[in-house]
């Protein structure tokens, strides 16, 4: 990954077909990774046992129509709301249905009633535009992910 070596600013989304070639990828400081087999795999066991995932799915992550997804910082105003809070808000407020609240690097995708918002997570939602929700900016994101190792790349 010529790219972190010589421009360490730029982000970088790369996508691996083998897991086992995951963890050079990593050590070559990748950003973020998409293993495809993983998700697919799952997918598919999925739609054995509910038909028509696998188009709903596709739909959602495709952009499909009204449904671009989108990571977010979440208003002050929704601080200490509960996770149903949140999401009617968000649903009301914004025409954004609420994935998944992302904290300290683990996206909480449904958690009980109970759970409420803090200072620093942020949200996935599924909206036809951001409006006036505000993306969350790169370098909160890496702040949210932990510290990343660095190291040379083997050929994967």
């Amino acid at each position: 990954m010529a790219i972190e070596a010589t421009a360490p600013g730029v982000r970088t989304v790369a996508e691996v077909n083998n897991p086992r070639h995951e963890p050079h990828f990593r050590r070559a400081n990748v950003d973020e990774l998409l293993v495809t087999s993983k998700v697919a795999s799952r997918l598919l066991a999925r739609s054995a046992l509910y038909p028509g995932l696998t188009g709903i799915v596709t739909n959602i992550v495709s952009g499909g129509e009204g449904s671009e997804l989108y990571r977010i910082t979440l208003p002050d105003e929704y601080l200490g709301l509960t996770i149903d809070e949140v999401a009617a808000r968000l649903r009301t407020d914004h025409r954004a249905t609420l994935l998944s609240v992302n904290r300290g690097g683990h996206a909480f995708v449904n958690p009980d009633a109970g759970f409420r918002l803090e200072p620093g997570d942020d949200a996935v939602v599924v909206a036809e535009s951001l409006g006036r929700l505000a993306p969350l900016k790169v370098g909160d994101a890496r702040s949210a992910l932990g510290p990343r190792t660095s190291a040379a790349v083997p050929s994967a």
